[in-house]
């Protein structure tokens, strides 16, 4: 049992500081280049091929392309907004249901005059629940208030409401349980006389192939030019409740039925991606824009790579990279690469890049480089890296490509002599 537990403390601890070393790696984002007359998809694969070949070693800690996206994703705050109004119109809603079934019970009690109190004040209230109202709400209120204008001896108000119910439902009826032969017969008999006084209002949207609905029924509307919509402009009591205009995707919109515009504009739901297109390429010494700011800040790497790309009207490649720390805006020097094939320019400019990375990621600043100089590090077999022709090429182009001042290189079977000098 003591070996067992020991066994497992010892790989949770494991487990622990592998996550923690993990977490306290550098982040390294490869995010997007700047591309010129290459394809979206060449720019795309190019951008793939620099995080894989970064990401194969494993000291580094390369943020995925799933990691990046998710970060520069933005919420809507629109959706939110939707989201909550939607929840306290059910909530509101549910609340009219229940004063409803206590005006159906005054009158049951023949209590007709507290049922119509009740029944006004919901029915003032449905622009509140314009959202979420279904169509057979709007239906039992005006039937039940026709009902109780019969019983109060009022009949011409009793038609007036069944005239309102037909005229949002043209193929309403009364529920036959609910009510009394002589109600019926009072509404069958306003119903054969009952010609529509609906009326056409055009519309146009910002977005196609929207929905309607008024009071939760389906309104229809015939495309064209401008979208036709039939609507009961002149009844009073139809005229001051709300017309929902949906599309998926997009947040709804209500209007009042006299007050609908000629203009629908829907607006996306949809979360936004912050766009990386045309800021990823190298800077030199350039300040960082606004815009590649907000994107770093979203990203919150800690290295991040600025890539230009190119090819000429014969197909060679151009390539150029640069690192840049993105807390601190040190910025390794340019290096580039170029070739009549893609592969071969990507696999140099890589291990040039390789060389102002540090062992866990961090970017080698210029004293570093400076005493590595003077200690004679090597990187290649044989040689110390600083006695190799293309080092001095990549470190004197990007001695100039960041700004630091005039440089002077001799040929590689000369003696080398390097000089950068601080610019006016």
């Amino acid at each position: 049992m003591l070996f067992r537990f020991l066994f497992i403390l010892c790989l949770f601890n494991t487990l622990v500081a592998n996550a923690f070393a993990q977490g306290s790696k550098v982040r390294i984002g490869i995010i997007d280049i700047n591309a010129n007359g290459l394809t979206d998809q060449e720019a795309r694969d190019l951008t793939v091929a620099f995080r894989e070949y970064f990401a194969s070693n494993p000291n580094l800690r390369v943020l995925s392309k799933d990691e990046i996206n998710s970060k520069l994703l933005v919420k809507n705050p629109l959706r939110q907004k939707v989201k909550a109004l939607i929840a306290a119109e059910i909530n509101r809603y549910a609340d009219l249901k229940k004063e409803f079934v206590r005006a159906k019970k005054f009158y049951l009690a023949s209590q007709f005059k507290e049922s119509n109190a009740l029944l006004r004040n919901i029915w003032q209230s449905l622009d509140s629940v314009a959202l979420v109202i279904e169509p057979k709400f709007a239906e039992d209120i005006l039937g039940y208030w026709g009902a109780n204008e019969y019983f109060l001896g009022r009949k011409r108000l009793a038609k007036s409401y069944f005239r309102t119910l037909l005229n949002f439902s043209a193929e309403g009826l009364l529920q036959l349980k609910s009510f009394p032969p002589p109600i019926i017969d009072f509404f069958n008999e306003i119903k054969g006389q009952y010609s529509s006084p609906n009326k056409v209002i055009l519309v146009s949207g910002n977005e196609m192939d929207f929905k309607v609905r008024f009071l939760g029924r389906s309104v229809d509307i015939q495309p064209g030019d401008r979208y036709a919509i039939r609507l009961p402009l002149d009844d009073s009591r139809l005229a001051n409740q709300s017309l929902v205009f949906r599309k998926d995707g997009f947040a709804p919109l209500s209007y009042r039925l006299k007050e609908v515009p000629d203009q629908i504009n829907f607006q996306s739901l949809e979360n936004q991606s912050l766009s990386t297109k045309r800021l990823f390429g190298t800077l030199g010494s350039l300040t960082l824009s606004p815009q590649l700011s907000k994107v770093l800040n979203a990203i919150d790497a800690d290295v991040v790579l600025l890539a230009d790309a190119s090819k000429d009207l014969k197909g060679a490649w151009y390539l150029k990279a640069q690192w840049l720390a993105s807390k601190t805006d040190e910025r390794s020097p340019l290096v580039q690469s170029e070739d009549k094939n893609e592969k071969p320019a990507l696999t140099r400019l890589e291990k040039k890049l390789s060389l102002f990375l540090s062992k866990d990621g961090h970017l080698i600043s210029r004293a570093d480089l400076s005493q590595t100089l003077t200690q004679g590090s090597g990187i290649t077999e044989g040689k110390v890296f600083y006695r190799s022709w293309w080092f001095w090429t990549l470190v004197s182009v990007g001695a100039a490509g960041a700004g630091l001042g005039t440089y002077f290189l001799v040929k590689p079977d000369d003696e080398l002599h390097f000089l950068v000098r601080a610019g006016q």
